[in-house]
């Protein structure tokens, strides 16, 4: 028999009675590298499977079809990456005494889905993936002792919700896009597109030379990770752009956007006067 268990330091961990250790052959298993825990995050997220269903429903009862039941919005590769960052940002925060399992990536990844599904939107961008992991990490990372609030149970859900924001701070801190810009360029363009509002975003991304070609390298990262765990929408945006539906596509632009923008502050490229207020901007924990 072979069983497995988080360590200690982890959500939802019971201690093993020592005779029932004096019984088995403990072997330590660190937890997997990023670009594994991403591809299990793929694999182990909600899907509809193909089955044979003989198994005749009444009438009377209402079961959704299988295939209203299946995902069709987009989740591009940087919020994907995000999700996955900003979770194992959990494991060494100062601010948790329970850290979050690989539960919390998969979690994580279903809620971000789920976040614009709610919305009726396309396209999932870094509020979606806040609101996503804010859920999935509620009930998986617990805070330090000295921050829990024992008689306002709403100050310490309040403090969680922070600290996850924190987490995905973080994600954005240590988030590298491979490639060069001309980044005083792009700060211009930035401030010039950001002055005027973010309506049709994909029409005015055109007269920003810097700011469309970076946007069409996020893009065409996402061609080349294209696999068998996306759903019918990711596939066809990722292979087939020329064929989406106008909507889907300025929401993916301004996903694109709101993310390089972030990503342009961090890198202290543009101010955080220039984006706040028009975009979402995870903020840092200051306590």
């Amino acid at each position: 028999m072979i069983a497995t268990g988080n360590p200690q330091g982890f959500s939802h961990v019971n201690e093993v009675p020592r005779p029932l250790l004096d019984r088995l052959e403990l072997i330590y298993m660190d937890l997997p590298e990023e670009k594994v825990e991403r591809e299990i995050m793929l694999r182990e997220k909600f899907r509809i499977k193909k089955y044979d269903q003989r198994v005749e429903i009444p009438e009377a009862l209402f079961y959704p079809a299988l295939e209203e039941l299946e995902r069709k919005v987009v989740l591009p590769w940087w919020i994907t990456d995000l999700v996955n960052k900003a979770v194992r940002h959990s494991r060494i925060c100062r601010w948790l005494d329970k850290k979050a399992s690989i539960r919390g990536s998969t979690k994580g990844l279903d809620h971000t889905y789920a976040s614009v599904e709610l919305e009726n939107r396309k396209v999932a961008n870094l509020r979606d993936a806040y609101q996503g992991l804010r859920l999935a990490l509620r009930g998986r990372i617990g805070l330090r002792a000295d921050l829990i609030d024992f008689e306002r149970p709403k100050e310490s859900f309040r403090k969680t919700n922070q600290v996850t924001e924190d987490l995905l701070w973080n994600a954005l801190e240590d988030f590298n896009l491979p490639y060069e810009t001309d980044q005083e360029k792009l700060a211009g363009e930035i401030a010039s597109l950001f002055s005027d509002g973010l309506n049709d975003v994909t029409e005015r991304l055109q007269g920003y030379r810097e700011l469309s070609s970076v946007i069409g390298q996020m893009k065409r990262m996402g061609q080349e990770r294209v696999t068998d765990d996306l759903n019918e929408a990711e596939k066809k945006l990722f292979c087939c752009p020329e064929k989406v539906d106008k909507e889907v596509l300025t929401e993916y632009d301004y996903s694109a956007l709101e993310t390089l923008v972030n990503l342009a502050w961090h890198k202290r490229i543009v101010s955080e006067e220039t984006i706040r207020g028009r975009v979402f901007v995870p903020q840092m924990v200051k306590w």
